[in-house]
């Protein structure tokens, strides 16, 4: 017996066509990469120590800087808090790209901080120390997200060389 084709039959069929087509021998990957460097925890833990060593740390060391205006002091200030808010709004996505504009947006921030202290003379230990780890640690969470720094990261008296690893102690702890 011929099985008559209808126009409902006809429309229901060619709509699961485009279905049927993407199914065949396609595995879902186990472990999806969800951005260019993949784990977003990491992202989220390295931002949150980029701007918790701004903000804990770095805050209270502004006032020992004999070099530094008050004016400047507030500007930093007002970076290092954008900078905090933003990585508590990297801390609520869902993925590495889309923390991808915030992050776009931290790594200049974090330039101007660095460059705004790079040149204020008799600068402590402890200030250069944070400066180096913020210097080492910026361009590697962009590199995270698939960015780069429009330009280097300023080099200052005192700055430090040390690995990432390093930096984000001297972030957590105030100590290499």
């Amino acid at each position: 017996m011929p099985v008559q084709i209808t126009r409902r039959r006809l429309l229901a069929t060619t709509a699961l066509v485009p279905l049927a087509a993407c199914g065949g021998g396609v595995t879902p990957n186990p472990n999806p990469t969800p951005g260019p460097s993949g784990d977003l925890s990491v992202l989220i833990g390295e931002v949150s120590d980029l701007a918790a060593g701004l903000v804990d740390r770095l805050f209270p060391l502004l006032g020992t800087l004999a070099g530094l205006s008050t004016e400047t002091a507030a500007k930093i200030r007002e970076w290092a808090e954008t900078i905090q808010a933003l990585a508590g709004q990297v801390a609520g996505v869902l993925s590495v790209d889309g923390a991808k504009p915030l992050v776009q947006q931290i790594g200049p921030i974090a330039l101007q901080i660095v460059g705004a202290l790079a040149g204020v003379p008799g600068m402590p230990f402890e200030v250069s120390l944070l400066l180096s780890a913020v210097s080492v640690l910026v361009p590697v969470i962009m590199k995270m997200v698939g960015l780069s720094l429009p330009r280097a990261m300023p080099r200052f008296a005192g700055y430090r060389e040390m690995t990432p690893e390093q930096a984000r102690t001297v972030l957590r702890t105030g100590r290499l």
